[in-house]
């Protein structure tokens, strides 16, 4: 309704225009004032879509893009993780306290990353983190250095200080052009054994 609206008054503003001295320069500038300004209103849009409004982190929709491309390209690895006992953290000490401790640990998953990663939040407190161009050593070496740093760096909430850990799983293309839903699959496998003992790191078959 209000782009319909726009419309039809950026036409009437247009045939005005046209009918004065020197119109068709107005007109001109007109046109591209909102030519800029629905390029923004778009880049907006789509960064909504495409972010999650707590953490700021892209979410699964670039995250799957991006997945796929790699996975029939090149080399890579997949860290499937996930914040412990987040929903006791939420019970104990209230949701807004929960999400300053999942931000403490979204600081801690960007600064660990190199510009060609793709970090994204998957959803609640589950993290994915794909690694293009890395070996399964690698990325199980990474990832037990988060979680060491996650472990090493409990949130402090006034006098209070509530600790911290972290459950990954890993995995590996097992080869080019596997399909990105296997690697995704065999990630989320590792991760839910890492969970059951939780602080941990296991690598998926």
């Amino acid at each position: 309704m209000m782009g319909a609206l726009l419309g039809l008054l950026l036409f009437l503003a247009l045939f005005g225009l046209l009918h004065l001295p020197y119109g068709w320069l107005l007109a001109a500038l007109l046109l591209g004032g909102a030519g800029w300004w629905l390029e923004q209103r778009f880049r907006q849009m789509r960064h909504l879509a495409e972010h999650d409004e707590l953490t700021g982190m892209q979410n699964r929709r670039p995250f799957e893009r991006r997945l796929s491309a790699v996975c029939h390209s090149q080399q890579a690895s997949l860290l499937f993780m996930e914040l412990d006992n987040f929903g006791l953290i939420n019970k104990q000490y209230g949701h807004l306290v929960g999400d300053q401790a999942l931000l403490s640990i979204c600081r801690i998953l960007e600064q660990s990353t190199r510009q060609s990663d793709l970090l994204a939040r998957w959803g609640g407190d589950e993290f994915v983190l794909l690694l293009p161009g890395t070996r399964a050593d690698a990325a199980l070496r990474l990832a037990e250095r988060i979680r060491k740093l996650v472990e090493e760096s409990p949130y402090r909430h006034g006098s209070m200080e509530i600790p911290l850990s972290i459950s990954t799983g890993v995995a590996a293309l097992a080869r080019p052009g596997e399909a990105p839903a296997d690697l995704l699959r065999r990630a989320e496998e590792a991760h839910r054994v890492a969970k059951q003992r939780k602080n941990t790191v296991h690598l998926g078959a």
